[in-house]
């Protein structure tokens, strides 16, 4: 099946087979989630709104139905994070609809939970101000992250909060827990930060180490410690860094006889890692639904793939070899395929 896509005038603008192509190309908003003021205007269903800092009266339907006659469309309507509000929107694919849900729950309750949220917010400040010389260069608004990251952990699904009693629900579960996350992950920060400046240093100082390996340590290092680390981890995925980062130590610890399977595994994760920025770059499957929930899935399998190849005393959280994630590129292609 070919798709055209015309102008006002008649004029053809494009033709392809991939809808999704065409999506990207002409549909970036659409795409990416909520709707312009000028394409909301334009539909003008009355379950969209702005401005919001309670749940709204009417509960949000799963899926509803736009347009009129014979052109009829399955929208997904969802909270979407507006800064100091949150708006509702109505997004064409349900996969991105559920990511924006979660962030505009969100900050729905961040907004009606002040005094948790101050609290939190004044202890992250206070970390970032002790410990400037240890995070990462260039972590963006670190305290925020934290903040956001605890209330994400305390919330856990959010699918079923789409009217006001289960949002008062998540909002009282939120406000009992998200004080103590906070507490736990300060003290988790603490401890991998430091491993990691200890690490850090110790690579400088391994002259006789092979020139592969301390660029492949630092590489994982670097993407363990993003600039929106936290927010992309997740507290959960934050309670394994300490067995990745004592995975490293074990590993440098062989250091210079490092045998020849370390370096297979290494040459072996570097392709998987390429495979995987070269497939999460490409525009036409950026957009595809379930892609980035599969993609994480993949990125921490190949960090767990590392505590199996070069830490084997360390266990591993889920069951991982070659095939295992050869399989898991294949069901990423074809999803981005549509299969």
């Amino acid at each position: 099946i070919k798709v055209r896509v015309v102008a006002n005038n008649g004029a053809q603008l494009a033709i392809d087979s991939s809808l999704r192509v065409l999506q990207e190309r002409f549909c970036k908003d659409e795409v990416s989630g909520a709707k312009t003021p000028a394409t909301k205007q334009a539909i003008g269903h009355p379950i969209e709104t702005s401005g919001l800092v309670v749940m709204p009266e009417k509960a949000l339907p799963q899926s509803l139905e736009v347009g009129e006659g014979n052109i009829r469309l399955i929208r997904f309507p969802s909270l979407v994070d507006a800064g100091s509000s949150v708006s509702v929107c109505l997004f064409a694919d349900e996969h991105q609809a559920g990511l924006a849900h979660l962030r505009g729950v969100v900050k729905l309750v961040m907004l009606n939970s002040l005094q948790q949220r101050n609290m939190l917010r004044k202890q992250f400040d206070r970390f970032v101000k002790q410990n400037a010389l240890k995070l990462p260069v260039g972590s963006a608004d670190f305290a925020e992250q934290c903040v956001e990251a605890c209330y994400v952990e305390a919330l856990g699904s959010v699918k079923t909060v789409r009217s006001r009693e289960t949002f008062e629900r998540a909002l009282n579960v939120a406000k009992s827990q998200v004080v103590g996350i906070g507490d736990r992950l300060v003290t988790l920060l603490e401890r991998i930060i430091v491993i990691r400046l200890t690490l850090k240093k110790r690579l400088s100082a391994l002259s006789s180490a092979p020139g592969y390996l301390t660029s492949d340590v630092a590489s994982q290092l670097e993407r363990l410690f993003g600039p929106n680390f936290v927010a992309e981890s997740g507290v959960e995925r934050l309670k394994d860094y300490p067995r990745y980062l004592d995975a490293i130590e074990l590993r440098l610890g062989k250091a210079p006889f490092m045998g020849p399977k370390d370096k297979i595994d290494s040459e072996l994760l570097a392709g998987y890692w390429q495979k995987l920025e070269t497939f999460n770059s490409a525009p036409q499957t950026s957009g595809a639904e379930g892609n980035t929930t599969k993609f994480e899935e993949l990125r921490w399998m190949l960090e767990e793939y590392r505590v199996s190849a070069f830490a084997q005393s360390l266990k591993t959280k889920m069951p991982v070899s070659p095939a295992r994630i050869e399989k898991a590129l294949e069901r990423l292609k074809a999803n981005s395929r549509g299969q």
